[in-house]
């Protein structure tokens, strides 16, 4: 196994998605199509943090095989999401286009998250990455019990809403509500929102945090 610390702190059958219209397709991958070594480092990070986590990374890095993505190019960004302990079943896969909301802190501040798998798991949009061939958003999750990859199409509306929201998300508003107090303990209760942000990188030393 290499021993390279990946995480830098300065994140079956293959269905070929790049033949279908649908606005998400899902591939089932097996073991042998990750770089283990830092799929691991990012599920070992992800628990020790004990929070939702997202990890930027690029294609090269955590995939093994060409035939997991034939429409990604090495260079293409993939976002890693982590879910230690939660099962795929809970957070099942759709065919259906995310959707874009803002969420703010209790000073206001705000940043656009895109919501997928019907809106079970949140990211950050400004942590995904486009794949050049075929303008899809690259998110691998990394379940307790299964892999699968996400490529959701980035149709001319999705993007569209992605701007509105990011630019929207720049002005400070008073925030509605009182913030939700969640436990570490149900840190990966439904939703889950990944709020930590983690590059990437084949560097030593320790995963560079982002986000919180």
């Amino acid at each position: 196994m290499n021993s390279t610390n990946y995480l830098n702190m300065a994140p079956q059958k293959l269905m070929n998605s790049s033949k279908t219209k649908a606005n998400v397709t899902t591939t089932h991958l097996k073991h042998d199509a990750l770089n283990w070594g830092l799929a691991q480092q990012i599920l070992d990070d992800c628990q020790r943090a004990g929070v939702p986590s997202s990890y930027r990374t690029s294609v090269s890095e955590i995939f093994t095989r060409p035939d997991v993505g034939p429409e990604l190019l090495e260079e293409d960004g993939c976002l890693v999401v982590p879910l230690p302990g939660v099962p795929s079943a809970l957070v099942p896969a759709t065919s259906k286009s995310p959707s874009v909301v803002i969420i703010r802190d209790e000073s206001g501040k705000g940043r656009a998250y895109l919501q997928l798998r019907s809106g079970k798991v949140l990211v950050a949009t400004q942590e995904l990455g486009i794949s050049q061939l075929e303008a899809r958003y690259p998110v691998l999750y990394l379940f307790g019990d299964s892999f699968s990859l996400d490529m959701i199409r980035a149709t001319k509306a999705l993007e569209e809403e992605i701007w509105v929201h990011e630019m929207s998300a720049q002005s400070r508003h008073p925030r509605v509500g009182k913030p939700s107090s969640v436990s570490d303990e149900h840190a990966f209760r439904l939703p889950i929102i990944a709020r930590r942000m983690i590059t990437v990188t084949p560097i030593e030393g320790g995963p560079e945090e982002e986000g919180s």
